[in-house]
């Protein structure tokens, strides 16, 4: 991870970034690595703290859980189910994002939910999704010329 993306390269280039699949997929291209790995070094260096997934769609048109980048792995289920859906066909390749509940069901009965803020793209045959408790993180940009109008007095 250190040879492909170097640590003060990645945190030249990620802190003034939004925690995003637009900037994920961004790094990605830079470090000529895939999503998953350019993913687990932010993580790694603990500059992200979100989950990422990697869904497929069926045949059924539902989507299954593919891959799992995060604390735990476990197969992750959508609470609304119509996310993955309204994602894969999002216009323009942009991502749909907004707060929605995951949860899993083990074989044992054990069961738990969580609300997540979230940020999901297809991606050629798959879907990528960002998530966590946390909303995603947005850089605070400086204020531009025309943000603040200031009164003089006449």
């Amino acid at each position: 991870a250190a040879l492909l993306m170097p640590a003060e390269d990645v945190l030249l280039h990620v802190k003034s970034r939004d925690v995003s699949l637009d900037t994920l997929e961004e790094l990605s291209r830079r470090y000529a690595v895939s999503l998953e790995a350019a993913f687990l070094r932010l993580r790694g260096m603990r500059l992200w703290n979100c989950e990422m997934t990697v869904w497929h769609r069926m045949t059924t048109g539902e989507f299954a859980l593919d891959k799992v980048h995060g604390w735990l792995k476990v197969d992750w289920r959508w609470a609304d189910s119509s996310i993955p859906g309204k994602a894969w066909s999002q216009e323009n390749s942009r991502p749909l994002s907004g707060r929605s509940f995951v949860y899993f069901e083990r074989p044992d009965g054990y069961s738990a939910a969580a609300p997540v803020y979230f940020e999901a793209k297809r991606r050629g045959d798959s879907l990528v999704a960002l998530w966590g408790a946390k909303r995603l993180a947005k850089v605070k940009k400086p204020p531009g010329l025309f943000d603040k109008i200031v009164r003089t007095e006449q």
